[in-house]
């Protein structure tokens, strides 16, 4: 699991980053990429740059995911319980995940058309005179940001369930 968790993480980032794109290509071709650093060859192919990110973005957070949600059923279940057990914890970590982007999105949309004027904090610089749609960009921000706390909801929920069946099977 500590190896295909991050594998299905980086995997989830590819094509959450895709759908994003097609919200705002300006996030990242203004953002994302030189957040990353993506290399200048690279970003001639902008989709196949948002699938870098995208993986490079999230197959990190399977790591701490698998360790966090390998730990609580560890010997604690027979192997064929401790399997299922995992798979369906990192079904819902990413579940939640999307649920929360999608959640994200909507709010986004809510916030861009109500209050275009609120700052949003970009770790690193952004000359947003060059954006020309900014309400898709904002989306897309707060779909990333939202998508990310979705998959600490989904670890915690995960857990709680981790927990209640360790109980049922003792």
């Amino acid at each position: 699991m500590l190896i295909l968790v991050p594998i299905v993480s980086g995997v989830y980032g590819i094509f959450h980053d895709q759908i994003t794109y097609s919200i705002s290509p300006e996030y990242f071709t203004h953002f994302k990429f030189n957040q990353f650093k993506i290399d200048q060859n690279l970003r001639d192919s902008e989709r196949l740059a948002a699938a870098l990110v995208g993986f490079l973005a999230t197959w990190w957070i399977g790591i701490p995911l698998a360790v966090i949600l390998g730990i609580v059923p560890y010997k604690k279940l027979d192997p064929t319980q401790y399997r299922l057990v995992m798979i369906q914890s990192v079904k819902v970590v990413f579940i939640t995940a999307v649920i929360l982007g999608v959640v994200g999105y909507l709010v986004g949309l809510y916030v861009a058309s109500k209050y275009a004027d609120w700052p949003m904090n970009f770790s690193g610089p952004i000359d947003v005179t060059q954006i020309k749609n900014w309400d898709n960009f904002w989306v897309v921000g707060t779909i990333h940001n939202f998508s990310y706390i979705g998959a600490l909801v989904g670890l915690i929920v995960a857990l709680f369930r981790q927990f209640r069946a360790i109980k049922r099977a003792h």
